[in-house]
């Protein structure tokens, strides 16, 4: 599955509370979408998924995603594991 998030400030997604998603998904890449279809890979610091509060094993559902400084940054693409309950 891929989110495609249109140009916001700064980026917190919580799987699980978008449509289509489930808390135990993993973002697997992002991408920031440049004007001409082309695309930027986001690696962290820029993406990152961090572990659950609760149990640090296990990834968390908070999803983030640093801003490109970038004027031809028109869009985010996140592709995410298979949504299997």
């Amino acid at each position: 599955m891929t989110c495609t998030l249109l140009k916001p400030g700064a980026i917190v997604l919580k799987l699980g509370e978008l449509r289509g998603t489930i808390p135990t998904q993993r973002a697997l890449q992002a991408w920031a979408v440049l004007t001409g279809n082309r695309r930027l890979e986001l690696t962290f610091p820029d993406f990152r998924q961090r572990a659950d509060a609760a149990d640090h094993s296990k990834l968390g559902n908070r999803v983030e995603l640093r801003p490109v400084e970038m004027r031809n940054a028109l869009k985010y693409e996140i592709l995410l594991s298979p949504a299997n309950p």
